[in-house]
């Protein structure tokens, strides 16, 4: 019999650290001396096989170690780790004498005298799972520790610690190993990897632009006004990583980018107020909870390294119209046009339509001098000269055909008996979906544990992250100017010069403009950098046993400088104003840093079991905004950084603090493992808030009863593995209002004379303003069958927001302009369903599916006399919910003079002189909804809301031998958007191009059937290209978000060339989409949370990929 030689050079890297495994040998030696009966140091735990049996072989040129002989009275063994390594300092326990045991020795070896002819060993080590061997006296033993897998599964991350799965009272959602590593993929950031795979945690991706992440929503709208001065909606989750909380929403930057989903170990999702009342003013939507992986104790080195190309293409695209169907388009537009002018004009026109007809179209009118309106004689047909003899697609003149991603990782992880470590390292090279489009980004991160004594436990993390951007787009959700499809198709790129070409836009605006064309607009010279930097140290003393104290500081800093340079060539061309260059540079500074002391104690007490923690902490945020503006430069294409403008605008510099004081508590008790409760509370005090509203309380209490350990079950056991009944009620909050709205401070103001001013903040203060509470109530059910082959957990919540912020306007004629107050009232109720299960577990072949489906009915309750302003009030309706779109109903077409005039005779005898006004044959006849007889602005209703009825996802995994495939899909039903781009074709602008969509969908006396109305210049009828149900369209789809095929190398072949294991795989995402959406995905609108009706004028498309990868382990 033989065993891996500690000494052998396969093995020489357990010499590293093993004075601390001496140190830690001897204090152990130390602490069990006081057993009355134990023995020489060294014992392991085992699978109870024996050595002889289980044991690896060792290698070629490894030593040989003679046996210990077989000794009367003693039970010798040893205990190693699944390769053969010894395990130093494993605890053995003779399971019928408690007090009997000993540990192991450098060797791993152990020796117990006894005079029993048997006994149970039972052999304990942290990081490996427990192991039970009946060793007989005389005879030797060989335990081989296996590491503990399924307690990391069985773990979830709580506020401010850990718990077992099985004893949660609270919701909580998690994402583990085999869901991260296949995931990982196809995500650039942690929150990438939520949508559809967690129950309850709705996901929209709006952009596809490199580096965007998703926008993440869990339970509903708490908050339904942005704060001012936000581009982010405000209703993102708290993300906490390694212990530091962030918000995404506080600025730009998205913290959860500085770390590779590679690195993460595991994702909880804390959902109800008995979860995330711990965290207080945070808490109220929801909290995402990130831990990164790091080495294990005993562990040794692992390099682990990947590389993945992807390969990417827009799922969708617009097709513009040709030059031949944008002809027949504006031959189509003065058809109607000049009808309208025969039969609702009296044969007359003003003189912007006769100056836009005339740009296309042989036209002959002559100027009424009494009228100054062009009498309409006759038109002869388009003009040839006005159209260019090319054909141009200006989707593919900006968009980047198999733009490639590369991707790299680099880790290590390791430890000795008394540390752990691990360090990482990612890089990404991008290429955008659109020109002139790249990023990259690179980061790193190190983390150290150490046991520095029996009593005493330190850590540290440090991670930095870099990332630029160079793009020819704005900032995203800001609108490009004119979009591909709506670019006439018969003109070039460049002129014969080779500049940019620009178009003739006066039909757009009514006065000659000469603007940029896309490609020109593209070309913009945008760069937008990152930094972020992230660091954590803790410290945990044992004080007596059950009963530690935990320290902790974090500190978190992230900079961004976003750089447009606008050429004079990607500039509109307006008379009397000169061209120049123009620069805007934005530089922001987040620090953020958070203490936490507290005290854990966890003990158990017979069939009592008792944890609770008492702690204390302080957050502080530290925000400055500098912007410089600029312009007119000698050298565009070279001189373009800020000291060569020749002129400078207004600059800016703005900085804000806020802190947060905390203190926070929880008690959980768990009886006989059946009966489970959980009381929490924090108290924050917030620097947002006036002396009198700064504190908040913020209370839960949760209860669980695991119905399957009780007596009455005990016949059910062979096929019901657990059953837990869970009921929690909790108050969160949100702190949803900008810094100091209480006070009145001073702004920056013009010149008084020749001094400079100051004048008052136009946001008028209120001292009253406090928190927004949240309370909720959530019941739910888990369960495991069959030997855990099938389980599932089901949900059911109600929570309530009283008082959510609003920034009202307020009367001009007082000087102030906004006044914040807590008025609004609203509800989510829902449900959320899982079900997942081991379908096929044959030696050979496996498959494994999962199932998550949830349900969140927002209602805006009451506004309690909210002013709201312009833009907030069709988003915000009572008894609705928010993000509501109102518009107006559509009755039909109208198809004849006869009819308009039945439906103006109505309105008369009703006391009105018209129905709708400027109504004409083939016009929207818009339904009186008020019944007045008549049509104003009173007559829009709510007809559609963004928010998904149900919403989840499935994933698969099916396994054969060394070759897995697994295919993961993503669905939402329900919601509804309004199709913009059709109100923008329905302007019907000359020289413009429109949708396809619309084309050949509007009404003319040859398609009476249409589902547009006919498109005339100059918008005379204003309902046509209003918001209406004829633009409504379901945001519903089914996405097949990616599909993996992966192949592991076997070990055998992989030992002769010194890997532990190999893969490589191959993956599409977003292989296909069905949906009703008729533009470029259903996705890119939004869930409509503060966005409205869709803003979906040119969005950045999201990405179709191929990637190939491969994964090695050292």
């Amino acid at each position: 019999m033989a065993y891996k030689n500690n000494y052998s050079k396969h093995t020489g890297r357990r010499r590293v650290g093993k004075s601390w495994q001496m140190a830690f040998l001897s204090l152990h030696l130390m602490a069990w001396g006081g057993l009355q009966s134990a023995q020489a140091a060294g014992e392991t735990v085992a699978r109870g096989a024996k050595w002889s049996a289980t044991a690896p072989q060792h290698s070629a040129g490894s030593e040989q170690r003679r046996v210990t002989p077989q000794v009367k009275g003693k039970i010798i063994g040893i205990v190693v780790d699944e390769t053969g390594e010894p395990v130093i300092g494993a605890h053995i326990i003779v399971k019928e004498n408690p007090t009997l045991g000993t540990i192991t020795d450098a060797d791993g070896r152990f020796t117990i005298v006894t005079d029993a002819p048997q006994l149970t060993l039972v052999v304990s080590y942290v990081g490996f799972a427990n192991q039970e061997v009946i060793a007989k006296s005389g005879h030797e033993v060989a335990v081989i520790m296996q590491l503990d897998s399924q307690v990391m599964e069985d773990c979830v991350v709580i506020g401010y610690g850990s718990k077992d799965k099985k004893s949660l009272t609270s919701s909580i959602s998690s994402l583990k190993n085999d869901d991260i590593e296949q995931l990982a993929r196809s995500a650039s950031s942690v929150d990438g990897m939520l949508g559809g795979a967690v129950k309850g945690v709705f996901s929209v991706q709006s952009s596809g632009a490199p580096g965007a992440g998703p926008t993440i929503n869990v339970r509903g709208i708490t908050s339904p006004v942005p704060r001012e001065r936000m581009n982010k909606q405000s209703n993102a989750p708290l993300y906490v990583i390694d212990g530091m909380p962030h918000f995404v929403e506080d600025n730009n930057l998205n913290p959860l980018l500085s770390i590779s989903p590679y690195d993460i170990e595991s994702v909880d999702i804390l959902k109800d107020a008995s979860a995330t009342a711990i965290y207080g003013s945070r808490g109220a939507n929801g909290v995402v909870i990130v831990k990164t992986r790091n080495g294990k104790k005993n562990e040794k080195l692992t390099i682990d390294a990947g590389y993945t190309l992807a390969i990417g293409n827009p799922i969708k695209e617009y097709k513009p119209l040709n030059t031949a169907e944008f002809k027949q388009l504006q031959e189509e537009i003065i058809q109607e046009t000049l009808r309208n002018v025969r039969e609702n004009g009296g044969g007359l026109m003003d003189a912007v339509t006769y100056s836009a007809i005339g740009m296309f179209g042989n036209l002959d009118a002559t100027l009424d001098p009494a009228t100054y309106l062009y009498k309409l004689n006759a038109y002869k047909g388009l003009r040839n000269d006005a159209f260019g003899s090319v054909s141009t697609n200006w989707n593919d003149e900006i968009t980047r055909r198999n733009a490639t991603t590369n991707q790299y990782y680099l880790s290590l992880r390791g430890g000795s008996a008394m540390s752990n470590y691990s360090a990482s390292f990612n890089a990404t090279d991008q290429q955008g979906l659109l020109i002139n489009d790249h990023l990259k980004h690179y980061g790193g991160r190190t983390a150290v544990d150490a046991e520095i004594s029996p009593r005493l436990k330190a850590g540290a993390t440090l991670s930095y992250s870099a990332t630029s951007r160079k793009s020819g787009n704005l900032r995203e959700g800001f609108e490009e100017g004119l979009t591909t499809w709506r670019m006439r198709p018969d003109l070039p790129v460049r002129d014969a010069r080779g500049e940019f070409l620009r178009f003739d836009a006066t039909p757009l605006y009514g006065i000659p403009i000469m603007s940029p064309n896309p490609v020109a607009v593209k070309s913009r010279k945008n760069n937008f950098e990152s930094r972020q930097f992230m660091g954590s140290g803790y410290a945990d003393v044992t004080i007596i046993e059950g009963l530690k104290a935990h320290a902790e500081v974090n500190i978190s800093t992230s900079s961004q400088r976003d750089r447009y340079f606008v050429p004079s060539y990607a500039q509109a061309l307006v008379p009397a104003m000169e061209l120049k260059a123009s620069l805007s540079e934005e530089d922001n500074t987040m620090t953020q840093t958070s203490l936490n002391f507290r005290l854990d104690y966890n003990r158990t007490f017979g069939q009592h079991g008792i944890a609770a923690i008492l702690g204390v902490g302080s957050d502080r945020t530290y925000y400055q905004l500098r912007t410089v503006n600029a312009s007119d430069f000698f050298n565009e294409s070279i001189l373009d950084n800020i000291g060569s403008a020749n002129t400078y605008l207004p600059t800016t510099d703005s900085y804000a603090r806020g802190g947060l004081n905390s203190t926070y508590a929880r008690v959980s008790y768990d009886y006989a493992h059946r009966y489970l409760a959980e009381l929490s509370f924090r108290s924050d005090a917030s620097s947002k808030f006036g002396p009198h509203n700064r504190v908040a309380t913020f209370p839960a209490v949760s209860l669980g009863w695991r119905l399957g350990n009780e007596k009455f079950m005990e016949g059910q056991r062979h096929w019901l593995d657990d059953l837990k009944l869970r009921l929690s009620w909790g108050k969160t909050g949100s702190t949803n209002v900008s810094d100091f709205s209480y006070l009145r401070y001073y702004t920056k103001g013009g010149r008084y004379g020749e001094k400079p001013g100051v004048w008052l903040e136009r946001n008028l203060p209120n001292r009253d303003i406090r928190w927004e509470i949240t309370t909720e109530y959530n019941g739910g059910i888990d369960f495991s069958l069959f030997d855990h082959r099938l389980y599932g957990s089901f949900d059911v919540y109600n929570r309530t927001t009283k008082g959510a912020l609003v920034n009202s306007p307020y009367l001009m004629e007082s000087g102030m302009d906004s006044y914040t107050s807590n008025l609004i009232d609203m509800s989510n109720r829902g449900f959320e369903l899982e079900l997942g299960g081991s379908i096929i577990a044959a030696k050979d072949f496996s498959w494994t599916t999962s199932f998550n489906i949830a349900s969140n009915r927002n209602k805006v309750l009451k506004l309690n006399g909210a002013n709201l302003n312009v833009d907030m009030q069709d988003l915000i309706v009572e008894g609705e919910p928010v993000g509501a779109i109102k518009g107006y109903r559509v009755k039909g077409i109208a198809r004849s003079r006869a009819e308009v005039d039945k439906l103006d005779e109505q309105a008369r005898a009703k006391g009105h002189m018209l129905y709708q006004n400027a109504l004409g044959v083939g016009d929207y006849i818009v339904e009186d909804v008020n019944g007045d007889g008549r049509i104003s602005s009173d007559d829009r209703t709510v007809i559609g809301s963004p928010q998904p009825k149900f919403f989840g996802g499935w994933n698969n995994t099916i396994t054969y031998k060394r070759v897995d495939l697994s295919f993961f899909m993503q669905f939402t039903q329900g919601g509804k958007a309004i199709y913009s781009d059709i109100a923008l074709d329905l302007a019907s602008t000359l020289g413009q191009s429109i949708t396809r969509e619309t084309f050949n969908n509007t009404w003319t006396p040859d398609r009476p059937n249409a589902r547009f109305p006919r498109l005339v210049y100059g918008q005379y009828n204003g309902y046509n290209r209003q918001y209406n149900d004829r633009m409504l369209y379901s945001t519903s789809y089914l996405r097949m978000k990616n599909i993996t095929l992966t192949y592991r190398f076997p070990a055998n072949l992989l030992r002769t060339v010194g890997l532990q294991s190999a893969s490589v795989f191959a993956m599409v995402t977003n292989l296909f989409t069905i949906t009703p959406w008729p533009g470029l995905d259903p996705e890119l609108v939004g869930s409509g949370i503060h966005r409205g009706q869709g803003a979906d004028a040119d969005p950045y498309p999201l990405s179709r990929t191929v990637s190939f990868g491969v994964h090695l382990q050292f």
